[in-house]
């Protein structure tokens, strides 16, 4: 009878387990991976970063990593990879509530970026226009669809 109880305790608690998985959006759990201090990686196209999440927005993430700042487009064309940490997190920086504000910051500041798509990069100054980004460099103008970025390396 008791191993009958451990058994159904332990099916209530993998059903539990998997409803909060699905209710809860993916900057929720960039969020849970933010606090807790854990490794993420991003990949887009063939590119990929490996760091700590440092800045969460509703639609954007900002990783740290050895040697670049990377802010990742959750909703863009990119795969997260999650690895748990052996100390602690941080409550990070939340206070660009979009993507698009961080852009529009990135752009006032006048950093040099590269912007990466699955499709290819480009890299120079931004403008970033209602739906899409104005990358300038020495060759002229890109223009990135803003649903096409993975992320923004720099800034």
């Amino acid at each position: 009878m008791v191993d009958e109880w451990r058994e159904e305790a332990r099916a209530d608690e993998a059903a539990a387990a998997a409803a909060r998985l699905r209710a809860r959006s993916l900057a929720e759990a960039v969020g849970e991976a933010m606090a807790a201090g854990d490794v993420v990686t991003v990949r887009c196209g063939s590119h990929s970063w490996t760091g700590r999440v440092v800045g969460l927005g509703g639609d954007h993430a900002v990783l740290l990593t050895a040697t670049d700042r990377v802010v990742v487009n959750l909703a863009g064309p990119v795969l997260l990879g999650r690895r748990a940490a052996t100390t602690g997190g941080n409550a990070g920086d939340r206070s660009h509530r979009s993507l698009r504000a961080r852009l529009a910051t990135i752009e006032l500041v006048g950093d040099r970026v590269e912007v990466v798509t699955p499709h290819g990069s480009a890299a120079g100054t931004i403008v970033a226009a209602r739906d899409h980004l104005v990358v300038t460099d020495a060759e002229g103008e890109h223009l990135v669809p803003i649903a096409e970025i993975g992320v923004v390396v720099g800034g």
